[in-house]
């Protein structure tokens, strides 16, 4: 599907185009099951896999992610950053919305209702939905089946459930919309287990600027922060890893530096939630020289 169907045209003539009225999602929606969060290792082959998706899994669930680009089938390699786009759309269509912008998606990657997206960030999103749409994954449960006393429990469908795209009016301009038809299968897999979770859209915004390694940070901090227990203890190790640092850099002095970066972002999105009454306080603790983690009250 060609990124240009989306660009701005000025109305011209009285052409019936449906207006579009976006209700913001006051909640920010995301899973927390371990297939959903080890989805990117997952989608980098496109043969079936055996995984663990519940601690007290009898059996492990059977799992295909497989990225269909015409006759050709090849491995998915999902980012961090594509699960924080599925998020948003996840998040608009649980507000009831099924017709939504490359812009509408942006807005609620980073929490923010009234900032402006250029062409280049609204390219990126709709590029990303596009691949999303050409995912297919299939999970069969067989725990769930027996917890169920079915024969089979089986999930299958695109990772977002697109129909078509249609053109809507917005303040006098036309722009092309997706159709949303269902919530994305993630969610209704992990909802089996009861682990969707949310937080309020006023978590999300940063007053550094909105990037993709922002969002990525910003999502994994408040999954650590909000949904694992009262004074959770954040390694900075497991932020570096989680941030496939080790691998973006190719000297000593590079991952110095990456390392530092991410670290300052952690310490002001923290601050940010501290101002705004997300979490208590934070604290920065050293063994030795370097920093080692920093402990949340939340």
């Amino acid at each position: 599907m060609s990124n240009t169907l989306a660009h701005l045209q000025k109305v011209q003539s009285n052409d019936a185009i449906e207006s579009h009225i976006l209700k913001p999602p006051l909640q920010y929606y995301f899973t927390s099951d371990y297939l959903s969060r080890s989805i990117k290792p997952l989608s980098q082959t496109s043969k079936e896999q055996k995984v663990d998706v519940f601690p007290k899994s009898i059996e492990k669930a059977h799992i295909k992610i497989q990225l269909i680009d015409g006759t050709t089938i090849e491995p998915a390699n999902i980012s961090l950053f594509e699960i924080c786009v599925l998020n948003a759309v996840s998040s608009l269509y649980k507000a009831g919305n099924n017709l939504m912008t490359a812009e509408d998606i942006c807005r609620a990657v980073y929490g923010e209702k009234g900032i402006s997206i250029n062409k280049e960030t609204a390219d990126e999103i709709r590029g990303t939905v596009d691949k999303l749409q050409n995912v297919r994954i299939q999970i069969n449960d067989k725990y769930l089946a027996k917890k169920k006393k079915e024969e089979n429990c089986v999930f299958e469908g695109f990772m977002l459930p697109i129909r078509e795209e249609k053109n809507i009016q917005i303040s006098g301009f036309t722009k092309s919309a997706y159709i949303i038809t269902e919530m994305p299968i993630l969610f209704e897999y992990a909802q089996q287990y009861k682990y969707v979770r949310s937080v309020k859209t006023e978590m999300l915004q940063m007053k550094k600027s909105n990037t993709k390694e922002n969002a990525v940070l910003r999502d994994y901090l408040i999954m650590q922060c909000k949904y694992r227990k009262r004074h959770p203890v954040i390694l900075y190790s497991t932020v570096y890893e989680h941030m496939d640092i080790l691998n973006t850099c190719n000297s000593p002095d590079s991952y110095k530096d990456a390392t530092k970066r991410i670290r300052n972002k952690v310490k002001a999105i923290l601050s940010d939630w501290k101002e705004q009454g997300h979490i208590q306080d934070y604290k920065e603790v050293r063994i030795g020289k370097p920093y080692r983690h920093v402990e949340v009250t939340v």
